[in-house]
C-alpha cells in the first residue's frame, strides 16, 4: 500500500435521502442501523464521531454541511452509496475531495458493496466496504491507522492508479457482540414509522429493532437497497439480546413503541412464538414491517397481537399468480389474501406492498392486481415500480438495459420491462393511488381500522397532506428533464 494515511481522530458518517425532489412519493426514515452501530463502536474506541443523516434533515443545507466538514478538519468520511442516491453521494464526495484531498472517503451500502470499482473510479470513494459496515468498521479503522489495508477482507481500495478488490467472504460474526446504538448520536424524534400511526400517549419517539439479518428466500427483485443488511445469509440475534436491547432503549431513552425491521420477520415460527412471549413481559407496542404470508399462521398472529403487535406489513406484490411466480415469490395468491384478511380480522393494521412494471406483466395482470388490492383493502397501500437494483438477480438479467444513475422504485425510470403500454405504465402509480385512496371504500376502511390509532397521532395529517400532494401534483417539465438527465 503506497498511500500513507494520517492520524485519525474525527470521523463523520453521512446518509443521503431516498429522493431530493420536493413533493415526491412520501417516504419515511428509520434509524440507520449500520451507521448507528458503527458510530457507537468507534465512540467506544474514543474517536470523535458524528452522524449526518439527510433522510431526516434538509438536503438544501448541503453547502453549509460541506463547509462545516472541511472546517472541522475531519479525517475520515463514511458515506452511504445507494443506487437511488448515488448522484448525490458522488457529488458530495467529489466536492469534499476538491477542497481537501487528505480526507479519506469510505463508501458503504448497497451500491458500494456490489459496484465497488465504479464507486472508487467514478464517485469519489477511496475505499469501499463490500459487506455490512458494522462487521468490519473496527478492523478497517485500525488498518487505516497502521497502513495495513491488505489484511482486511471484503473491501476494495485504490492503490496508486489500480483498484484492488479483496475477495468477498461471509464473516462468521457473533451478532450478539454488536453494541446497542447510542441514541445520543441520533435526533431520534425525527425517525418515524408514518405508515403505522402511533397515538401520542404511546410515547414521543419510535424505536427500531432488528431481531435477525438476511433472508433465506430468493425473490428476483430483492437487493440490499430493500433490506437492512448487505449479506443475504440468514442470521439471528438471541432472544435475550433482543429483549436486553429493547429494555435499554425503553429505560434509558423512554421508547415504548417499536418497529421490527428484520429483512424478513418470523421465518422460524417456534422462535417467533418464544420471542412474542418475551416481548409480552415488556408492556410495549410494536409493529412488523416486512413479513411473508407463509410465515404468519393464524396461531402466530394471535400470539403476536397478545404480545403487543398492532400492525404488519406484507409483500402482496401482485394479484396475478403468473407475475408472482415470475418474481420468485413462491407464494400462492389465495394464501396472501387469506393471511392479509386474518391480520385485519384480528384488529391489526395491514400495510400492503405491490409492484408494477414487472417483466412480462400485461394490462390484464395489472387489472388483476388492482382488483386484488380492492379485495384485501390494506389500511395503507404502497405501490413500487419493479427495479433491478445492483445486488439482485434481476440486475444480472437487465443491467445492459438500464441507466444506473437514475433508478428509483418511487417513479418510472424510463425502461419498460413489462408488456404494458409505456404511456399507461408511466402514469400507473398515481392512477392506482387515485383509484385506491380517493374512494368511499377506502374512507370506510380508514374509519373502521386506522382512525382509532391515527386520531391520536399528530403526524397523521402530515402524512395525508404529503400523500395527496403527491397524488394530485403534476411534475413540471424541468423536473422531468432533470430526472431524465441525472
Amino acid at each position: 500500500m503506497q498511500h500513507k494515511y494520517r492520524q485519525i481522530n474525527k470521523i463523520i458518517f453521512v446518509r443521503f435521502p431516498k429522493t431530493v425532489y420536493k413533493n415526491h412519493h412520501p417516504v419515511e426514515a428509520v434509524w440507520p442501523f449500520s451507521i448507528g452501530i458503527s458510530a457507537t463502536i468507534l465512540r467506544e474506541l474514543e474517536f470523535s464521531v458524528r452522524i449526518i443523516d439527510f433522510q431526516i434533515g434538509e438536503y438544501d443545507s448541503i453547502e453549509y454541511i460541506i463547509k462545516d466538514i472541511v472546517s472541522e478538519d475531519v479525517d475520515v468520511l463514511f458515506i452511504q452509496y445507494d443506487t437511488i442516491s448515488v448522484c448525490q453521494s458522488s457529488n458530495f464526495s467529489c466536492r469534499i475531495k476538491a477542497i481537501n484531498k487528505e480526507i479519506t472517503i469510505i463508501g458503504f451500502g448497497q451500491h458500494a458493496s456490489f459496484l465497488p470499482r465504479e464507486v472508487i473510479e467514478k464517485h469519489g470513494a477511496d475505499i469501499c466496504i463490500m459487506t455490512d459496515l458494522e462487521f468490519v468498521v473496527r478492523e478497517l479503522i485500525c488498518a487505516l491507522k497502521n497502513n495495513t489495508l491488505t489484511d482486511v477482507k471484503n473491501i476494495a481500495y485504490r492503490n496508486n492508479e489500480k483498484v484492488i478488490i479483496e475477495n468477498r467472504s461471509i464473516l462468521n460474526y457473533n451478532l450478539d457482540s454488536l453494541p446497542f446504538i447510542d441514541l445520543s448520536l441520533l435526533d431520534i424524534v425525527k425517525y418515524k414509522r408514518k405508515k403505522f400511526p402511533k397515538p401520542i400517549f404511546w410515547g414521543r419517539n419510535w424505536g427500531f429493532i432488528r431481531t435477525s439479518l438476511g433472508c433465506p428466500y430468493h425473490c428476483v427483485f430483492c437487493s440490499p437497497l430493500l433490506r437492512h443488511s448487505i449479506d443475504k445469509t440468514y442470521r439471528l440475534h438471541s432472544i435475550d439480546y433482543v429483549i436486553r436491547q429493547i429494555r435499554y432503549y425503553k429505560d434509558r431513552f423512554g421508547v415504548v413503541t417499536f418497529s421490527m425491521e428484520d429483512d424478513i420477520f418470523s421465518v422460524n415460527e417456534d422462535r417467533t412464538k418464544y420471542l412474542c412471549d418475551a416481548l409480552a413481559t415488556l408492556k410495549i407496542k410494536w409493529v412488523v414491517d416486512g413479513a411473508r404470508v407463509d410465515t404468519l399462521s393464524e396461531v402466530l398472529l394471535r400470539r403476536m397481537k397478545k404480545a403487543g403487535c398492532y400492525g404488519v406489513g406484507v409483500g402482496i406484490e401482485s394479484g396475478s399468480q403468473s407475475v408472482l411466480d415470475g418474481l420468485g415469490k413462491r407464494q400462492l395468491k389465495n394464501n396472501i389474501k387469506e393471511c392479509a384478511l386474518n391480520i385485519k380480522r384480528m384488529g391489526m393494521l395491514l400495510v400492503g406492498y405491490i409492484m408494477i412494471g414487472v417483466p412480462n406483466e400485461t394490462e390484464k395482470d395489472l387489472k388483476d392486481t388492482i382488483q386484488f388490492a380492492d379485495e384485501i383493502r390494506p389500511h395503507i397501500l404502497y405501490v413500487h415500480y419493479f427495479m433491478p437494483y445492483p445486488g439482485s438477480e434481476a440486475y444480472k438479467m437487465y443491467k445492459d438495459k438500464i441507466n444506473i444513475t437514475h433508478m428509483t422504485h418511487y417513479g418510472y425510470c424510463g425502461v419498460n420491462f413489462s408488456n404494458i403500454e409505456e404511456s399507461v405504465l408511466r402514469k400507473c402509480m398515481k392512477n392506482l393511488y387515485r383509484h385506491y385512496y380517493i374512494s368511499f371504500k377506502y374512507v370506510k376502511e380508514y374509519i373502521r381500522g386506522r382512525l382509532r390509532y391515527a386520531i391520536f397521532d399528530l403526524n397523521e395529517l402530515t402524512l395525508i397532506k404529503d400523500a395527496f400532494t403527491f397524488i394530485i401534483r403534476k411534475r413540471s417539465a424541468d423536473e422531468i428533464k432533470n430526472e431524465a438527465t441525472q
